[in-house]
């Protein structure tokens, strides 16, 4: 920003910075052709012809100049055509029948799941029945105690999907 003073002449702090293109080619060491790329990617410009050298070496050393909008411009297609060519496989997929609709899966997951704990839940059972030769009360509490630990884990995986066994 230039400050003008009580006379009308530019802030002579502010002006030192404000450069031709041959002075800021100089400056930098580099061509006119040089200077006009940096503009194409970004780098700040006074006017026609000016440029402040200040804001000309924050944005060269400062990193300003790596993203300018033709290369974010260039990014962004690129993205949108990953997109899209993802999205043409998905499709494809689809009509060639390598996915499964939702509701097969989930139909299928709710009958396993369902067997799993109706098995799980016979444990116990089965148990009790191999000790019951041995000793009765053996084998009722030890059909209590497995019961108790497969419905606990049945509850746990039911929430988190986690079990953590009870340490002794």
């Amino acid at each position: 920003m230039i400050e003008k003073s009580e006379n009308g002449n530019r802030n002579i702090l502010e002006k030192q910075f404000i450069f031709s293109t041959k002075e800021t080619c100089n400056f930098f060491g580099i061509s006119r052709e040089s200077l006009s790329g940096w503009e194409k990617k970004g780098a700040p410009k006074e006017g026609r012809g000016k440029w402040d050298l200040k804001k000309l070496v924050e944005w060269r050393f400062g990193g300003g100049h790596k993203e300018s909008p033709e290369i974010r411009k260039l990014k962004a297609e690129a993205d949108l055509k990953e997109a899209k060519a993802r999205q043409e496989q998905i499709k494809l997929g689809v009509t060639e029948e390598e996915f499964i609709p939702i509701k097969t899966v989930t139909t299928d997951l709710r009958r396993l799941f369902t067997v799993l704990k109706r098995n799980l839940l016979a444990i116990g059972h089965d148990v009790a029945t191999d000790l019951n030769s041995f000793d009765v009360e053996a084998a009722l509490e030890a059909k209590k105690v497995v019961d108790k630990r497969i419905v606990e884990a049945l509850e746990q995986m039911s929430r988190s999907g986690i079990y953590n066994a009870k340490k002794k």
